[in-house]
């Protein structure tokens, strides 16, 4: 534990999920082990694995106590198993480790003193690397961080890396709706559409990329899911910029437009045109 760290600081529960990732788990969790904070635990639910991945983790809850692993009895797959997690975790925040995925030695103390300054936040998200560099946190009420996101840098379409939840409000709002891979931004819209979240700084953790992700694969239902999630959050009765609403819903439009055509020049496959009818069709009401 650092020195400046006392005994009665906040308590975060570090949930990772894990499906035959036996290739990038150990590091996974040697690096939530590696934190320069110390009060927390780290709950690894394994989704069935069928390769050496539970043996990896069994291993490592052997020699650490803050260490536990639970195997579900069927695949819920990721976000029904990310929600039961949750179910699992001791503390009032918790924070997401996917198990190919690394934090920080200073990730977690990050968080904790975010807790401190700005207690009884919905959600604390870390600032995305490619966003101008941010060094400390902030708060921002429920208009800034929509406004902020629709017309600035659109940091709530991120992942669940580097973010920290509250579990009362988390329940409260119902917990992730178990879709496919937009979850996490589903979820990221509703919560500032229901009060203040605060802005983490960058460089909190390290995203790995691989063909074996989930998000390597369904694009045509990242891509529709996407735009029907952001209809949704527009026409909410509670959305604070309606009078942005058509210039939102365009700006919208036009950036998946463009996401298709920059699909087809890397991929070279222009069947990939097909979904630009698929986006007008989800889009037909704009104006």
């Amino acid at each position: 534990m650092s020195k400046n760290l006392q005994m009665n600081t906040p308590l975060i529960s570090v949930l990772m999920t894990a499906y035959n990732r036996e290739k990038y788990i150990a590091e996974a969790i040697e690096s939530v082990l590696a934190s320069t904070y110390q009060n927390f635990e780290l709950i690894i639910v394994d989704d069935c694995s069928t390769d050496q991945t539970l043996e990896i983790a069994r291993g490592y809850e052997k020699l650490d106590a803050r260490i536990r692993v639970h195997v579900n009895e069927k695949n819920l797959g990721d976000y029904k198993n990310r929600n039961f997690a949750v179910s699992l975790s001791t503390y009032d925040y918790f924070t997401f480790v996917d198990s190919d995925d690394l934090i920080f030695p200073h990730t977690l103390e990050t968080m904790a003193s975010a807790i401190e300054e700005f207690p009884y936040h919905g959600a604390y998200i870390m600032t995305r690397n490619q966003d101008p560099y941010n060094s400390k946190s902030y708060s921002l009420s429920s208009i800034e961080a929509l406004h902020d996101h629709f017309f600035v840098s659109g940091f709530l379409e991120t992942g669940l890396l580097g973010t920290l939840f509250n579990k009362e409000i988390f329940y409260k709002l119902g917990g992730f709706s178990e879709r496919r891979m937009t979850s996490d931004i589903d979820y990221f819209l509703r919560i500032s559409l229901n009060g203040p979240i605060v802005r983490l700084p960058s460089k909190l953790g390290f995203w790995r990329s691989h063909i074996n992700q989930e998000s390597s694969h369904g694009f045509e239902y990242y891509l529709l899911d996407m735009t029907l999630i952001y209809k949704n959050t527009i026409n909410s009765s509670n959305f604070p910029l309606k009078k942005y609403r058509f210039r939102i819903l365009r700006k919208m439009y036009i950036s998946k437009l463009k996401y298709v055509l920059y699909r087809v020049y890397k991929t070279k496959n222009i069947q990939d045109l097909k979904y630009l009818i698929r986006i007008f069709t989800v889009n037909e009401f704009i104006v």
